[in-house]
């Protein structure tokens, strides 16, 4: 099984937690999503008591982000309905299972804090299922690591680049590093692009990310990115997101 499109390079609307915890307006992101020609949607589940202790500050806010199994599997199904795959972000073995248990999922996505994750990536190796490693944060003795862990059954292992910062500078997007990463793991590669929604560069980075050869662009998406809410900083709006779908896929 691939997420790979034969055709172009394979571009990933990332929803993420733009969604706010709302199943309708999590509706209303995938019909933009393939409006603008995305291949894929990208959606992050988790709990908060995953990821946080009870005290910490953001816990309330992590906790509203939170959506039960019934809506995920309704979001998956309308994603199906508009031809798009479906990858999720994961963040612990529990997630990953329910994840896997979801049917018509096209892969899963480890977050760079992960990758050094051996009982997370122990996991995953017994699956067949499309894996992309998150590498913008890891060394090169990781990277090969954990593919070696997950390579345990043959599976399609694609890796991201990307400097995990909201908005990314352009100075920290280091896109030397896809020529090092592919000549080092000989794996398809893709850029995970944080620049600022508003700026022109968050167009531009991609498609010279595309002249370099990845094989897939992940952007973030959002309905309306003045409004400010959650994971907007770095996300197009539907127009700008179709304006880049178009110029990777005809030029």
């Amino acid at each position: 099984m691939t997420i790979l499109s034969n055709k172009h390079v394979t571009i990933i609307a990332e929803m993420a937690n733009a969604h706010d915890g709302n199943f309708l307006k999590a509706k209303e992101i995938i019909a933009a999503a393939a409006d603008a020609n995305a291949d894929i949607i990208k959606f992050q589940k988790f709990t908060a008591n995953e990821l946080l202790t009870k005290d910490h500050e953001k816990f309330d806010e992590f906790k509203k982000l939170e959506m039960s199994n019934l809506e995920w599997k309704k979001i998956i199904k309308l994603s199906k309905q508009k031809n798009l795959k479906v990858i999720f972000d994961i963040f612990s073995i529990k997630t990953a299972k329910e994840v896997l248990g979801f049917s018509n999922i096209d892969g899963i996505k480890i977050h760079t804090s992960d990758t050094i994750n051996p009982k997370l990536l122990k996991f995953l190796s017994n699956q067949k299922i499309s894996i992309l490693l998150s590498t913008g944060g890891s060394t090169f003795n990781e990277i090969d690591e954990a593919i070696k862990i997950l390579n345990k059954t043959p599976k399609e292992i694609i890796l991201l680049h990307g400097f995990q910062s909201y908005p990314t500078k352009l100075k920290e997007t280091n896109l030397l590093r896809l020529n090092q990463l592919r000549k080092k793991f000989q794996k398809p590669i893709g850029l995970m692009d944080h620049i600022s929604g508003d700026s022109e560069l968050s167009v531009m980075i991609p498609l010279i990310a595309v002249g370099m050869g990845v094989n897939i662009i992940e952007k973030h998406i959002n309905i309306d990115r003045s409004k400010k809410g959650t994971d907007s900083q770095a996300a197009l709006n539907v127009d700008e997101f179709k304006n880049l779908t178009k110029k990777l896929y005809f030029n």
